[in-house]
């Protein structure tokens, strides 16, 4: 998947609307931006559709943003001006597939997840993080197992600070209490416990399932993905944090 140049000008638009904080006229985009002055009208009609830019008439008119820099992400920007963001035909969502195996299929699981991955990460990047090319975004990964009988808990893969809150002599109930109180944000805390104590109540010997939540603070954000059978769960966590890289190291 490769992006147009309609997309390229639209980024542009955006953050250029996003520093300058105030209007813009076309011949200043075109100028300022090295954009074609024939093409502008034509994005800034596509990202006013898209509540995502307004206008004012008259001698002192020009464009301005339609909401804050924080509320403008990368994935409303592709998605106005692409006319899919797929990877694959079968990802439609009136997806085709030439072996009627939609459902089935393991490349389009494969497909489906990578493609997840990608959206979720382009709604967590707004245009307010576009001012600070400084910072840089840390992950923090989390495997483990949980047998469903016993609820013995074992952590197949731990990278980063997660190390410093868990261990395999915890029960996943003790895994919970800690979890749910030091790495989840309190309004999102109902709806990730309800994810991950779900195997309790399900009827169903497989789930591929998903929850992402972010932090107050909109700088931290995770994956929440679990597979469940008849024995036992895996549950895959995947964080991420922007932190702040000093320029002045010496």
């Amino acid at each position: 998947m490769q992006i147009t140049n309609t997309t390229d000008y639209a980024h542009r638009i955006i953050d250029y609307l996003s520093e300058k904080g105030n209007l813009a006229t076309e011949a200043e985009l075109a100028d300022n931006l090295k954009i074609p002055i024939r093409n502008i009208s034509k994005i800034m009609n596509i990202l006013k559709n898209n509540n995502l830019i307004n206008s004012e008439m008259g001698f002192n008119g020009g464009y301005f943003l339609a909401k804050n820099p924080e509320r403008i992400s990368y994935f409303d920007v592709i998605s106005a001006t692409e006319s899919s963001m797929n990877l694959n035909k079968c990802l439609e969502r009136n997806g085709v597939c030439s072996r009627n195996c939609i459902e089935t299929c393991n490349v389009r699981k494969v497909l489906l997840k990578v493609q997840e991955d990608i959206n979720q990460n382009l709604k967590n990047i707004t245009f307010e993080n576009s001012f600070n090319p400084s910072e840089i975004i840390e992950k923090r990964y989390l495997l483990l197992k949980v047998d469903l009988n016993s609820l013995d808990m074992n952590i197949i893969s731990i990278k980063s600070k997660f190390s410093d809150l868990f261990n395999n002599y915890m029960t996943y109930d003790e895994f919970l209490y800690k979890f749910i109180n030091h790495c989840v944000s309190k309004k999102d805390r109902d709806r990730v416990k309800s994810f991950l104590i779900d195997f309790k109540n399900s009827e169903k010997y497989y789930q591929d399932s998903k929850v992402n939540y972010r932090s107050e603070d909109g700088k931290t954000w995770m994956d929440l993905d679990k597979r469940i059978d008849d024995t036992q769960m895996v549950l895959r966590f995947k964080s991420y944090e922007y932190i702040y890289e000093n320029q002045d190291k010496t």
